[in-house]
């Protein structure tokens, strides 16, 4: 009777065990098919790149449950886990519609919290191994760097008008300081000359800038091509203003970007003087603006209405944006997205690791490198008065291949307009190495200094001093040559209406027996061009069908990456 009674006690015992063995295996495939669903509905929520990599490495790292004392800690790191997807899920549904943007110009407390909690959430997945975690984590810690989460973060938003063409796109003409302090935005600014009556550094300028300027004024510091130059020289001359700060990046902005912004949240109005400024007028406000700027440099006075004028739109702007719907700002956002890529917004950040992440993603206007070739042209218009320069420019490339080597053709060209002899000062990026051949219709001018610069101390910029080092005069050719950013530089003046710039160079490539070519074609922010490119492929070869159209004019909206293959020519293959 013992016997019989604990052996039914036993095997009541191993059914017991049976059904929590199967309610629990049960209970775990649930949990990670729920985690499955969530992990599917981040891979569509646009959060996740690589949500296939979660996927394959969850299925890959989760072993099914063999007995019962495995099944609690399986249970608890899956519910976890679950906890965690979700979190991350929700948060990052907040971000993408556009509640963290509205926390944030609203000036809500504790506003980076969902930024702060999918960035531990990240840091959790870590122990999955997953390839992309690195990355987003990455993402989420730069832009709690960049919002000012353990410190306040500021900085200098330049203005600049592309008709008054600079190597950066344009002639600076108003700022504005955006800070973060902990999520919470504050934005304010004026006229660019303001800032020029306090900059009392004496600096010698750019020997091209000397036509036109006898001090290196800060409206003028945006003078190098290469953004991250141009923004730590930016950086460098605001910083010695005094202002009790240190800006900690600069953010360069066309009047497209302001537009794009005006399009969303409407009319934007300056009570004070009665005007509503729109995406349709703020062009012609803010040139009027820079002119009113110019006279306060030639004669030395300016309105009350023009000292203030832009710093009151950046008020009523900064409201603006405080009322606006998350679904608007979503939409700011996405046009803000294209200005980056089209460099009509450029960034640049003191902190290095910041300055490589926003470099990674191409938006640091940095001058690029290539395999093959490379090219960019830049026009400046250095004339008294800063007169506007709206023509349309051409630009005709044109590779050959031969036995002797890769030569291209550059034509650069505008559009006669109202001032066919407006002239222009023009900065041509080539690969390193490059042979010039011959150059016609450029021009040199022998630019002596305005001023007795050493006797009246004014002190020498040391990047400008290291560039001048490299200058080469080609009297012949009526150009100069530079070294600048791992490229060579040919430099002129020119009068594009009236005789079109042609450059010929040979490129420093050995071997012209290739089968693939690449042409990285960086555009001048805000300018307006049209691009084309011929190839005269060697003799042998013809160039395999490609998308990009050859010999057709294509408007320069944003840098090229020209990728081309050759391939055995039928007509002259033996027989």
């Amino acid at each position: 009777m013992h016997r019989r009674i604990k052996g039914i006690f036993l095997l009541a015992v191993g059914l017991l065990l049976i059904s929590l063995i199967f309610y629990f295996s049960n209970y775990v495939l649930r949990l990670k098919q729920e985690n499955q669903q969530t992990i599917n509905s981040l891979s569509t929520s646009g959060i996740w790149h690589n949500a296939a990599a979660i996927q394959r490495n969850i299925s890959q790292g989760e072993k099914l449950i063999e007995n019962f004392l495995q099944y609690i800690p399986e249970i608890q790191k899956d519910v976890k886990l679950k906890e965690i997807l979700t979190s991350i899920n929700n948060d990052g549904e907040y971000i993408q519609k556009g509640f963290l943007l509205q926390d944030i110009v609203r000036g809500k407390d504790n506003s980076l919290k969902p930024l702060y909690d999918l960035n531990q959430n990240l840091v959790y997945l870590r122990k999955y191994h997953l390839d992309f975690v690195n990355k987003e984590e990455e993402m989420t810690r730069n832009w709690l760097l960049v919002l000012g989460e353990k410190k306040p973060q500021h900085y200098l938003v330049l203005f600049q008008d592309p008709q008054i063409p600079r190597p950066t796109g344009g002639l600076l003409g108003a700022y504005a300081l955006l800070s973060f302090s902990q999520g919470k935005m504050s934005l304010k600014g004026g006229n660019i000359f303001a800032i020029d009556d306090i900059f009392l550094n004496k600096i010698v300028p750019p020997l091209p800038l000397q036509c036109i300027s006898n001090k290196w004024f800060f409206h003028d510091s945006n003078w190098f091509f290469d953004f991250p130059s141009s923004g730590r020289k930016i950086a460098e001359f605001y910083n010695d203003l005094g202002t009790g700060f240190k800006v900690d990046g600069v953010i360069m902005v066309n009047p497209n970007g302001v537009e794009d912004i005006l399009s969303v949240l409407g009319p934007v109005l300056i009570k004070k003087y009665d005007l509503s400024i729109t995406a349709d007028n703020f062009r012609s406000f803010f040139q009027d603006h820079i002119q009113e700027g110019a006279k306060l440099v030639t004669k030395g006075t300016l309105t009350q209405q023009s000292r203030e004028s832009f710093s009151l739109f950046l008020s009523s702007l900064q409201k603006k944006l405080a009322t606006a719907s998350p679904s608007q700002l979503q939409q700011i956002i996405s046009l803000l997205q294209n200005d980056l890529n089209n460099k009509d917004v450029q960034l640049f950040f003191r902190d290095d690791n910041l300055e490589y992440y926003f470099d990674s993603l191409h938006e640091t206007g940095k001058i690029a490198e290539s395999n093959n070739d490379y090219l960019a042209v830049v026009i400046n218009s250095l004339q008294q008065g800063f007169h506007q320069d709206q023509r349309k420019r051409n630009i005709t490339l044109q590779t050959n291949f031969s036995s002797s080597g890769i030569v291209d053709t550059l034509t650069v060209s505008a559009q006669r307009g109202n001032t066919p002899n407006q002239e222009n000062y023009l900065q041509i990026y080539l690969p390193p190495g490059t042979t010039i051949i011959k150059a016609n219709n450029g021009y040199l001018k022998k630019i002596s200094e305005p001023l007795p610069y050493k006797q009246l101390d004014f002190q020498k910029d040391a990047d400008v001093t290291l560039l001048e080092k490299t200058r080469i005069r080609d009297e012949k050719n009526n150009i100069e040559l530079l070294a600048e950013e791992n490229k060579t530089v040919v430099t002129t003046w020119a009068r594009l209406s009236l005789h079109p710039f042609i450059l010929q160079y040979r490129l420093p490539l050995e071997k012209t027996d290739i089968s693939s070519w690449e042409l990285r074609v960086q555009k001048q922010s805000g300018q307006a061009v049209n691009f084309v490119y011929n190839v005269v492929p060697p003799l042998d070869k013809i160039i395999r069908p490609t998308l990009f159209p050859l010999g057709e004019k294509v408007p320069l909206q944003n840098d090229l990456d020209i990728q081309l293959h050759f391939i055995p020519s039928l007509t002259n293959t033996p027989s």
